[in-house]
């Protein structure tokens, strides 16, 4: 069974953040992009910190990270409900070409604005690709 999070007397700042595995290994979100196009977003959550301190400087080649695209509204968008080019998607890095798809689980995308997209994510394939929990991303343009 799956559960939802109400945020009614919460920030998303308040909730434990993404972790699991991702390509078998531990994986925390640390953090986040958010590229606009055609009334989507795409995700990208990511383990690294970043350096440079431009989060929209794009993925380490060598971390591990989640990818999606969900509408560019707020909304509860089911496993099930996402077709192939829009599904969750576990990297080993940007540099493999291992791309594996969540089989089960949801997002749940609790606001949007100019400065940050705040969710809850819950996405599974296997015990080596299962992560769970909160992210707040920077959209990138």
């Amino acid at each position: 069974m799956i559960g939802f999070i109400s945020c009614k007397d919460k920030t998303i700042r308040d909730l434990d953040v993404a972790t699991g595995k991702v390509a078998g290994q531990d994986w925390t979100f640390e953090k986040g992009d958010a590229f606009y196009g055609l009334s989507e977003y795409t995700i990208r959550l990511m383990s690294d910190k970043t350096p440079d301190g431009n989060v929209c400087s794009g993925v380490n080649p060598n971390i591990a990270y989640v990818e999606f695209t969900i509408p560019a509204q707020a909304g509860i968008y089911q496993m099930s409900d996402f077709v192939a080019d829009k599904a969750v998607t576990f990297y080993e890095g940007s540099f493999s070409s291992k791309a594996l798809t969540a089989a089960s689980g949801y997002i749940q995308i609790i606001s949007f604005s100019a400065f940050t997209i705040d969710g809850i994510i819950q996405a599974s394939l296997d015990d080596n690709n299962d992560i769970a929990g909160a992210f707040y991303v920077k959209p990138c343009n």
